[in-house]
């Protein structure tokens, strides 16, 4: 994760979510489905680094299509985090707000995570 990711992780720690690095997200017989990057998994809400490197190509795109249906099958909420997006961290410290809003409503009210 990209020092500039970690800004999120402390907005988001300011507004008292633990957050995980490197959370590794099994699928149902077991196998790794993925790492994701950032996440939140009392909520279920991962974010994903893309970089044209590594997810630019066709086959690249397809695969983590793929791979997004599966986490979203299991119940997560993936945000990805392309590197234009670091110019803008507060609009994607909001966008996970929204989403962790829409998962726990209470969140926001002072009543504990389930």
């Amino acid at each position: 994760m990209t020092g500039d990711l970690r800004n999120v992780t402390l907005l988001l720690g300011d507004d008292g979510l633990a957050t995980v690095d490197e959370h590794p997200v099994c699928a149902s017989d077991s196998s790794r489905l993925a790492v994701l990057d950032l996440a939140i998994p009392a909520l279920m809400i991962g974010v994903e680094c893309q970089s044209w490197r590594w997810h630019a190509t066709p086959t690249a795109r397809a695969n983590d299509a793929r791979r997004r249906r599966r986490l979203r099958a299991l119940g997560w909420e993936i945000v990805e985090v392309w590197w234009s997006d670091l110019e803008r961290l507060d609009e994607v410290a909001a966008e996970l707000r929204l989403l962790i809003e829409r998962r726990v409503p209470t969140i926001w009210s002072g009543f504990p995570l389930p």
